[in-house]
């Protein structure tokens, strides 16, 4: 049984072979030959196995006897090739081994992994990075350039920059602003060195006199049957002070939030005690102006006199109406809105309704509105605006109001809210957007001047855009009012 494994196992041996391989025994017959030396001179095992010399595939019958030399190999067709000729004699037996090297293989192969080897110092003389090789006991048996300039900067050895050293003991050793992470260190090393652990990473300060620095150390396993390591050390100052940066502002901005969160509850608070503070004695006048004319009776107030408290009750709406509309105007975009899905032409029809015009105005919405998800409360404000603005400034009772709609891109929805009134002039095309300011007298025609100021910081917020085109100085009468709406608001 042991003899059927031991075949087995020398069978298998000698396939794994990357030269060719003959086995004579004590009277020079090929006992054994392995599948490469089969490739290399043509002939199959059963042509070779019992074959003496002199034997066909040599020139001049037999191989070198001892030692390493060169012969040619003449294959069965006739091809000639120079090998190095390896002969071992096998004392146990009096046989021998013979191993043929294909003399070109094994010179490009040589080659190779000269190149290879010279490419592998190339690369790791020109990486940034400080890289140290470990054997398996921790010991540093290369480095880089960046190693030893590191160390000769350092007050290291210029030569070898530590080769020979322990670098565990270095470590272990170590004094300064490195000492805090030395243990850390040696024990993530020693896990790589016995393949407990795949990789080992650690920050490190390791300040100058001159300077703050950081550096990176990674260790990972070398894969070859030795054992070792590779160290490197990356500066990584840069980063470092990146990252403080950035903690820095985001604590900054965590500050000037909160500052913000305040002040913005301090206004609300504000805005609600001088709201309340200014409708009270509002609320006070309009009785009175009531009580007045209620307790002189009609005898005694004149038409005069009821046309002035009536201009007077008037004043006191206009006042409570400019007191809405700053209190919305400083909450727009400070409040949470509920987004939800909403038929944009449903919800003109509800905004006409509520406008409910007077007879010869008449509002046309086009077919084919789209369906947002969006702030139904904020998209009103603005139609209701709009529309509101087109028939009460259009200087005629009969005007008509056209809301006509057309994609924006991938992200945006357009509406158009356009009327056949006496239109706006260019110069006015800006103030009309600024709160408080209107066009005609409040006195003929009732506003705050808060109505687009609005609209203008809703749309905005949202990320759009509105613009107001009319030219009645052309003969074109009519404003029309464009702005984009997004199709899915944030928050959707």
């Amino acid at each position: 049984m042991s003899t059927t494994v031991d075949r087995d196992f020398i069978a298998a041996m000698l396939a794994a072979v990357r030269d060719g391989v003959i086995v004579h025994d004590a009277a020079e017959e090929v006992v054994e030959v392995n599948p490469r030396f089969c490739q290399m001179s043509g002939y199959t095992r059963d042509e070779l196995l019992g074959r003496a010399t002199p034997l066909p595939f040599w020139a001049g019958g037999e191989a070198p006897r001892a030692g390493q030399g060169r012969a040619i190999l003449i294959h069965k067709d006739g091809r000639r090739t120079p090998v190095v000729v390896t002969t071992t004699p096998v004392n146990s037996t009096g046989g021998k081994v013979v191993v043929v090297a294909d003399d070109a293989e094994r010179a490009r192969f040589e080659q190779q992994s000269s190149e290879s080897e010279e490419l592998s110092r190339a690369v790791l003389s020109s990486h940034p990075a400080q890289i140290a090789v470990l054997d398996a006991d921790g010991t540093i048996i290369a480095v880089n350039d960046a190693w030893r300039k590191f160390a000769r900067e350092n007050g290291g050895n210029d030569m070898t920059g530590g080769v020979g050293t322990n670098y565990l003991h270095v470590c272990q050793s170590a004094s300064g602003s490195f000492c805090d992470e030395a243990p850390a260190v040696v024990s993530g090393i020693r896990a790589v060195l016995r393949r407990e652990q795949p990789v080992f990473e650690i920050a490190y300060p390791c300040h100058a006199p001159t300077e703050q620095r950081w550096f990176l150390l990674t260790a990972a396993p070398l894969r070859y049957a030795g054992g070792g390591a590779i160290i490197s050390h990356l500066d990584i100052t840069a980063r470092k002070q990146h990252e403080d940066e950035l903690r820095d502002h985001a604590r900054e901005l965590a500050r000037l939030a909160e500052q913000l969160a305040r002040s913005n509850r301090e206004l609300d608070q504000f805005a609600y005690v001088t709201s309340h503070d200014l409708r009270a004695p509002l609320r006070g006048i309009a009785n009175l102006a009531n009580w007045i004319e209620e307790d002189l009776g009609p005898q005694v107030v004149t038409d005069e006199a009821k046309q002035m408290l009536a201009l007077l009750r008037g004043r006191v709406a206009r006042m409570e109406g400019l007191i809405d509309g700053i209190l919305e105007y400083s909450r727009i975009g400070r409040t949470k809105q509920k987004v939800e899905e909403v038929d944009v032409g449903k919800l003109l029809a509800e905004t006409v309704d509520l406008l409910a015009p007077a007879n010869g105005a008449q509002v046309v919405i086009a077919d084919c509105m789209p369906t947002l998800l969006t702030s139904r409360l904020q998209l009103q404000q603005v139609f209701m605006n709009l529309i509101g603005n087109a028939i009460k400034h259009a200087g005629r009772p009969d005007v008509t109001v056209r809301v006509t709609t057309g994609d924006a891109g991938p992200y945006q929805v357009e509406f158009a809210v356009a009327d056949d009134g006496q239109g706006i002039d260019p110069q006015y095309h800006e103030k009309i957007f600024v709160i408080f300011q209107t066009l005609a007298a409040r006195d003929k025609v009732e506003g705050s001047g808060v109505g687009l100021s609005l609209v203008k910081k809703i749309i905005e917020s949202n990320g759009g855009i509105i613009v107001v085109e009319s030219q009645p100085a052309e003969g074109r009468r009519g404003a029309n009012f464009r702005f984009t709406w997004p199709k899915r608001m944030k928050g959707a």
